[in-house]
């Protein structure tokens, strides 16, 4: 998981969302 202060963390973390379902 990226460091929360990355920009692409949001879109690491809507990623993960869609490939884990969670």
């Amino acid at each position: 998981m990226p460091p929360h202060n990355s920009p692409m963390t949001r879109r690491y973390l809507a990623t993960s969302r869609v490939i884990c379902g969670c």
